[in-house]
């Protein structure tokens, strides 16, 4: 038995095609026909050609989300906000993981493109390069609208939804500065990215709220290198060691918390007794650790709902607008890994 098709609908709800493409489209059209062509949709079982529909309209009604690893918590949750929130545009959501690699990245360039996407949201890595460059400049010279989420590419203008690095760390160090706390480190995986850059910025800002200068040789870098994590525990101990006044330690991600909480139980060090820490989106490990930590949790359905926004707006306007930054705000959850002093 073959499908039904558009024709099929207007014949038997006894309207014109015309008007069965209005409703298709979510068009308005009179009470009277809207119930016929329920009706004969229903009775005739017809099912939208989705890829049919596309040629004819230039459109897929498919978004792409490019994250650079689904191990991620952020990516795990941005895509979970996302795909739920995108339902009510009835967008479908194709995942990309480019494995933290430009490489990649320019090969689901040309993926996506073939998908006839009709946009793109990015979830961004601390690193970016010229490969990167040269695949944002491919999206925007096909059209294809895209938002930048957790960071900003030199050279590229873009709309961008960011975490406010700067006051998320300032609100962590206030709180630790407030608890009595002055030898405060920080650990950052590539000191010379734009998310690092601001991080530090809000760090020694909230020392220099109380009059006070940070100490940079307390801001450890882990380098850039892709597989930071695979020597990160080793190299956190030793900071560790070669800094014994330290009295609380920052680690604004996620897999940063993660391992610094393994390096400091290696090093015997007690968490919420002799050495205060406040880690980043730890939702997800909280309720299992015997003391809760302090963390900032970036709110990932605020992060997806401005994401979504601003690239549906992209997509359905004819003319271009300036590119708008959307910072987010880290919100604190208190945990019992800060002491005073």
């Amino acid at each position: 038995m073959k499908n039904a098709t558009i024709w099929d609908v207007a014949k038997k709800a006894d309207v014109s095609l015309a008007t069965v493409s209005k409703y298709l489209n979510k068009k308005r059209v009179s009470a009277t026909s809207y119930n016929r062509i329920e009706e004969a949709i229903r009775e005739l079982n017809y099912q939208v050609n989705d890829f049919a529909r596309g040629l004819r309209t230039n459109t897929s009604k498919m978004i792409g989300l490019f994250v650079p690893s689904i191990d991620s918590i952020l990516a795990t949750s941005l895509f979970n906000e996302a795909e739920k929130q995108l339902m009510d545009y009835n967008y479908s959501l194709v995942l990309c993981n480019y494995r933290d690699s430009a490489t990649v990245f320019v090969e689901k360039i040309a993926f996506i493109r073939q998908r006839m996407v009709d946009g793109v949201i990015i979830l961004l890595s601390g690193q970016t390069n010229e490969l990167i460059r040269q695949g944002l400049n491919e999206l925007q010279q096909a059209n294809i609208p895209y938002v930048l989420v957790n960071g900003q590419v030199d050279g590229i203008e873009a709309d961008a939804v960011l975490a406010d690095n700067v006051q998320a760390i300032h609100s962590s160090v206030s709180h630790l500065l407030q608890n009595g706390h002055r030898k405060i480190g920080m650990i950052m995986a590539n000191r010379n990215s734009h998310n690092a850059k601001e991080r530090m910025t809000g760090f020694c800002k909230a020392y220099a709220d109380i009059g006070l200068t940070a100490d940079e040789e307390l801001l450890f870098d882990l380098g850039g290198e892709k597989n930071w994590e695979l020597e990160a525990k080793e190299r956190i101990g030793a900071f560790l060691q070669a800094h014994p006044e330290l009295t609380a330690l920052v680690l604004p991600g996620y897999r940063m918390t993660l391992i610094g909480i393994n390096a400091i139980h290696e090093q015997g060090r007690k968490i919420g007794e002799d050495i205060a820490l406040i880690g980043f989106d730890c939702d997800a490990i909280n309720y299992v650790l015997h003391l809760p930590i302090t963390y900032m949790r970036l709110p990932t359905d605020v992060i997806a709902f401005n994401a979504i926004e601003l690239l549906i707006n992209a997509i359905t306007r004819k003319d271009k607008e300036a590119p708008k930054l959307i910072h987010i705000f880290a919100q604190t959850i208190e945990g019992k890994s800060v002491f005073k002093i």
